[in-house]
């Protein structure tokens, strides 16, 4: 007979013995991969720290070309089809000196605010993350600090419906080019609310096949459809689709440019400079700020990617595409900066089916890729600014799609472009920056 079996007592108090040594073992593994975790959680956030945001954030791999692709999209937004009549109105040497100034102007500022954040004092901590609206709260004293994070959300919403209006009507034009037909809900006067359809071409020289009909399109509800999957991914999750857009534009680009000299109206003079540049600069401003999504891609790029050789390389495609398709554009057509068409209108109703096509493929290339991005960039502010997963989607997703339908039809799209980049875009993207930087330059 075995000792155990000669004596009960002292088997238990062996197995006790065992039990409690598997136990401290499992908890020193335990605390072993906390700590692992701990090191990299920048890089791979833990399941915990996952649970705990709702929503995680991305990690650091987001190379040099990788983000200079990422930079450009969120550049190159919508405002392109509004830079032929802006050239008939305010010159083409104005369109020039204009874009090469606020490009100059944005890459200064986007230099100022990674300095700033890299003056704070949880920048070198891998378990934190700095967002814009960190940013503000660190450096702007109350509360002036409440009142530019309301300008900051309201910029990234307005810059989101312009993208969701676009995106809109060029998906109308194409259900009218393939069915003869599109479909919307009335809005009209009074309560009443009906299903309208519009068929045939009469309004094909506008940039809404309804005119100036106040309507919820469903093209509106595909767009949100086909976008919100993408729009709960995380930032570097996108990547591959901003490499397609770039792509996808560049060919586009080329493909407008041929189609513009073959006007028969080709070249019609383009004045050097006028009096009207209101339009032309607020849409610039607008369109050429991305000081938003900088503090998140510089979250997720990896350490070795250099800021000022992004911010050169994305500014420098985005001001020569620009400037090309403004001063051709306006060179195409008989003055038309007074209607309410744009170069995809014109595109629409040339006729032809190759302009047409393009015209098609652009929200998908572009404004498809960049509607995520926006709604990313809201949903990482929010939460890191302590909001709930709840709130901070419906912020992010569901709000400016409400929000759009008002602005869709007549010169709605041309009057989100240029309030927003009056009254958000340059506090924002030139404002802030400068106020940021001038104030942490103080503190060292």
């Amino acid at each position: 007979m075995s000792a155990s079996e000669q004596d009960p007592t002292r088997s238990s108090a062996d197995e006790s013995g065992r039990g409690l040594l598997e136990k401290q073992a499992l908890e020193s593994l335990e605390v072993t991969s906390m700590a692992l975790g701990a090191s990299s959680h920048r890089d791979k956030p833990t399941a915990e720290s996952k649970s705990s945001q709702s929503l995680a954030f991305g990690g650091r791999t987001i190379g040099f070309w990788s983000g200079v692709m990422l930079l450009m999209n969120n550049l190159a937004g919508p405002t392109i089809s509004l830079m032929p009549p802006l050239a008939q109105e305010a010159g083409w040497l104005s369109m020039v000196l204009v874009m090469l100034t606020v490009g100059v102007l944005s890459m200064a500022c986007g230099v100022m605010l990674v300095c700033a954040m890299e003056r704070m004092p949880d920048y070198n901590d891998s378990t934190k993350r700095i967002e814009f609206t960190d940013i503000i709260r660190f450096y702007v004293p109350g509360p002036w600090d409440s009142f530019l994070l309301i300008i900051y959300h309201s910029y990234l919403i307005l810059t989101l419906m312009s993208y969701i209006i676009q995106s809109a009507q060029i998906l109308d034009y194409v259900a009218m080019d393939i069915f003869g037909c599109t479909t919307g809900v009335s809005l009209g006067k009074g309560l009443l609310i009906q299903v309208h359809t519009v068929c045939g071409s009469a309004n094909g020289d506008s940039v809404s096949p309804f005119g100036e009909m106040s309507v919820l399109p469903l093209s509106m509800i595909l767009v949100a459809i086909v976008c919100v999957p993408f729009a709960v991914m995380n930032l570097d999750d996108n990547v591959t689709l901003q490499w397609i857009a770039i792509a996808g534009l560049t060919v586009l680009a080329a493909l407008w440019i041929q189609f513009l000299v073959e006007q028969p109206d080709f070249p019609q003079p383009l004045p050097l400079v006028t009096t009207s540049q209101q339009g032309l600069i607020g849409t610039v401003l607008f369109n050429f700020a991305f000081m938003s999504a900088i503090p998140s891609w510089v979250n997720e790029k990896k350490t070795e990617v250099g800021v000022k050789e992004s911010f050169a390389s994305a500014l420098g495609y985005v001001i020569v595409v620009y400037t090309a398709i403004g001063v051709v554009g306006g060179m195409a057509f008989q003055p038309f900066f007074a209607t309410d068409q744009n170069l995809f209108s014109k595109l629409n109703s040339s006729g032809l089916w190759t302009p047409r096509a393009t015209v098609a493929v652009y929200p998908v290339l572009q404004n498809f890729t960049s509607i995520p991005v926006l709604s990313i960039l809201i949903r990482y502010n929010l939460q890191s600014s302590g909001w709930s997963s709840c709130s901070a989607n419906f912020l992010a997703f569901a709000f400016p799609w409400v929000l759009s339908i008002p602005f869709y039809s007549g010169q709605g799209f041309d009057r989100v472009a240029t309030i927003g980049g009056l009254a958000t875009s340059s506090v924002i993207n030139f404002a802030v920056p400068a106020l940021v930087y001038s104030r942490s330059s103080l503190s060292c």
